[in-house]
């Protein structure tokens, strides 16, 4: 007989964020489960907020690594799930592993992203992957690269949405309506290839609002985007803005070398039409021109803003199959999450047998 788990699932567990979503759905299948929210050590604002992806460096993560020790010899786990652990130490882990602990690590970004700033504060992400059980990466890159140093451990997932948030269900307050309204959106941080998109579509005189990180200070760079440009959303915030568009608009992270995004499929999941960029995974996830549309250049992102924007008809019927797409094709984050333990949990239970 195998022993009975007792999980520790560790990450940011604000009711927004996909971690929270994931560990809804382990413990609707796991009987013991036991939450450890990393933000309240890691919500720090300013320059030391960076030393925190750096363990022994920031006093955040310092403290998290002697928490989650004691955690997990408190309530005595046999089983860690760890959600982003960037600011998690190799000693750290060492020790789990030392105490009869099982790891999984569960990450959602590049391991090695093109450009410097990232790959700092990914670092650790990198270094300690063959400390890990098993490891779930969504990006198919990473899968490739770590199944040649740690073959049989690594699972490949992918991006989803949260069921309880994003629904097609019709909003009713007129203050809200009016002021989350927008044609075209595109919500995310900034990088060089998604201004230049933003940019063709304000250059063809069409309607679009941007929402994410350093947009704002792009503008004063570049003065065409102003007024287009707008600050981070808060979590109700982002639900509304997708629902209110006509059509969401999705460029997947070059420096990240992504093929989705979460707005991938929060998007359709809310009712709206999905116009992304094309890639190999965009395509075996949806059909084109019938559940969503796609774009390969700026060119051809005008011409179809310009033309759905002309045809609701069009639009809508895209927007309607896009979102039965999501639901029967089970792209929710609680489907993605029991598809991903299925494929690890009989192999731990095998492994914590006494």
């Amino acid at each position: 007989m195998s022993s009975p788990l007792r999980i520790g699932y560790v990450g940011s567990l604000e009711k927004g964020g996909t971690c929270y979503s994931r560990m809804l759905a382990l413990q609707s299948v796991e009987a013991a489960v036991f939450p450890f929210d990393t933000d309240p050590a890691l919500k720090i604002r300013g320059p030391a907020r960076w030393l925190e992806h750096f363990p022994g460096l920031g006093a955040g993560s310092r403290r998290l690594n002697r928490d989650l020790l004691r955690f997990a010899r408190e309530q005595r786990l046999n089983f860690i799930w760890i959600d982003k652990g960037q600011w998690v130490s190799a000693a750290t882990l060492r020790a789990l592993r030392g105490a009869g602990v099982r790891l999984a690590h569960h990450v959602t970004d590049a391991l090695w992203p093109r450009n410097l700033r990232l790959q700092l504060t990914r670092l650790r992400l990198a270094a300690n992957a063959s400390l890990y059980d098993h490891y779930v990466t969504s990006n198919e890159q990473d899968f490739a690269r770590l199944q040649r140093v740690m073959p049989g451990r690594v699972v490949l997932t992918q991006l989803g949405y949260d069921e309880r948030r994003f629904d097609a269900a019709p909003m009713a307050d007129a203050a809200l309506i009016a002021r989350w309204r927008h044609e075209v959106i595109f919500v995310g941080h900034h990088e060089p290839r998604t201004e230049r998109g933003i940019g063709a579509l304000i250059e063809a005189g069409l309607p679009v609002q941007v929402f994410g990180r350093r947009w704002l200070e792009r503008a004063g760079s570049n003065p065409k985007l102003a007024g287009h440009v707008n600050d981070n959303l808060g979590d109700q915030e982002y639900v509304w803005a997708l629902k209110l568009a006509r059509i969401g608009l999705c460029f997947v992270s070059e420096w990240n070398y992504n093929q989705t995004a979460g707005r991938s499929y929060e998007i359709p999941a809310c009712g709206t039409m999905l116009l992304a960029m094309r890639t190999a995974e965009h395509q075996r996830h949806y059909r084109e021109g019938e559940e969503v549309e796609f774009f390969g250049d700026e060119t051809e992102l005008v011409g179809k803003v310009r033309r759905y924007l002309g045809d609701d008809a069009a639009r809508r019927t895209v927007a309607a199959r896009g979102r039965e797409r999501c639901v029967t094709s089970g792209y929710s984050w609680r489907e993605i999450m029991l598809r991903d333990w299925a494929a690890i949990g009989g192999k731990i239970r095998e492994a914590s047998a006494p």
